[in-house]
């Protein structure tokens, strides 16, 4: 069962390897300039097996991460073929797709639409699913390293003038500065036990990447009631329906109603998730996020409980582990036991509302993969502009700490 968007170009040899197989097209899009959302919207009421996209015939392609997220929330089974013709490693929309878990992507060369061959490929898609080995050199993060590898073997080449340069030309291919954002980053936090710093370190992160001026929006993801605890403390809040304002962040309080699909149709920057225990979690959704974050203590009866996930074996899940409430020894004591797991040093942050540069350069270590890279020029303008911005305080109504 498939279902398939597509400019005319590729239809003929779509439906002819959809049809070598014995199977169904139950939804086709055809045309040259599509709206992905009332697409992706119409094809997730249908149980698709296989959906096929041609990102050339999609209007606006900032928009296809987001699509393909709503798309999985409803078929979390589904499969998606991308047609990407003409693009090359190095590319940003796929780089995001991979990340995303889309590893099938078929990429035709041609000056003309009608150079363009993709029925084999469409074949051995259909048959054999990619794994990120084979997607892997459409990932922005791993061509970086690759790059660094290729930079140090250079170096040592004794060959002609005429092959070092191709080498260096596509070494310069490979690093590419992500200086703008594809489609909503979701990003889940998860603690080990209660009370671990879960919900502050989601408010920390959602402070971090308003400071940085994007739209962000923090969900509470589990029965704590710390959001109400929130919006009855401050002033400075606007309420709209179930969510609201402070400081220029949207909160949306925990509900049995509160869907990620409802908040990710709002089109902010970044979505955090505050998930609350992690072994009390919604799993599906800190597994679908782009970012997972456990949060940690370090003593001994903190520990048992991070153990415990470990050996669910869910670290394959690429999550990142943020050690709270810890001196540098110690933390050092247990990274090395963390089978080099990335493990980060939470940094000493009373307030989650405060800007704090300690906690924004570990935020920023975190959320590499997930925030811009700005030229170093670029970053130096930004750096001094900074020193004239006044943070806004918040003007409490009563007095007590936020504890998450």
């Amino acid at each position: 069962m498939f279902a398939v968007i597509t400019n005319p170009n590729f239809w003929y040899e779509i439906e002819q390897a959809v049809n070598s197989k014995g199977e169904d097209i139950l939804y086709k899009r055809i045309n040259k300039e599509i709206n992905i959302f009332e697409e992706i919207e119409k094809i997730s009421r249908i149980p698709v097996r296989i959906l096929i996209i041609d990102i050339s015939c999609i209007e606006d392609q900032k928009k296809i991460p987001q699509a393909i997220r709503r798309f999985r929330i409803k078929n979390d089974n589904a499969r998606i073929i991308l047609i990407a013709p003409n693009c090359l490693p190095g590319n940003e929309l796929l780089s995001v797709l991979v990340t995303m878990g889309v590893y099938d992507i078929i990429s035709p060369r041609g000056e003309k639409p009608e150079d363009m061959v993709i029925l084999p490929s469409i074949l051995d898609h259909i048959e054999k699913p990619a794994s990120y080995a084979r997607a892997v050199k459409w990932d922005l993060n791993a061509n970086e390293i690759n790059t660094d590898a290729k930079d140090n073997s250079i170096s040592n080449k004794k060959d002609s003038a005429g092959t070092e340069k191709v080498l260096v030309e596509k070494t310069r291919t490979l690093t590419i500065e992500k200086d703008r954002i594809i489609g909503t980053v979701v990003i889940a936090v998860a603690g080990t036990i209660h009370r671990i710093g879960t919900t502050h370190t989601a408010l920390s992160i959602g402070k971090f990447l308003h400071d940085m001026n994007y739209s962000v929006a923090i969900m509470e993801m589990h029965n704590s009631q710390n959001f109400n605890f929130i919006k009855n403390s401050y002033s400075d809040i606007t309420v709209k329906n179930d969510m609201f304002t402070l400081d220029g962040v949207d909160y949306y309080p925990y509900t049995q109603s509160l869907n990620v699909l409802d908040v990710l149709e709002e089109e902010y920057n970044y979505i955090i998730m505050d998930m609350g225990i992690y072994n009390g979690c919604d799993m599906v959704e800190f597994k679908r996020a782009n970012e997972r974050i456990i949060v940690s203590g370090v003593k001994d009866w903190e520990i048992t409980d991070l153990e415990l996930i470990l050996r669910t074996g869910d670290k394959i899940f690429k999550n990142k582990y943020l050690f709270n409430f810890s001196d540098r020894t110690t933390f050092e004591f247990i990274k090395s036991n963390m089978d080099n797991l990335p493990c980060f040093l939470a940094s000493m942050n009373p307030q989650p509302f405060s800007k704090s540069k300690e906690a924004s350069e570990v935020f920023r270590a975190i959320l590499k993969d997930v925030l811009p890279r700005i030229k170093q020029k670029e970053t130096k303008n930004i750096l001094s502009s900074l020193k004239d911005i006044i943070p806004i305080s918040l003007k409490k109504k009563g007095s007590g700490d936020i504890e998450a």
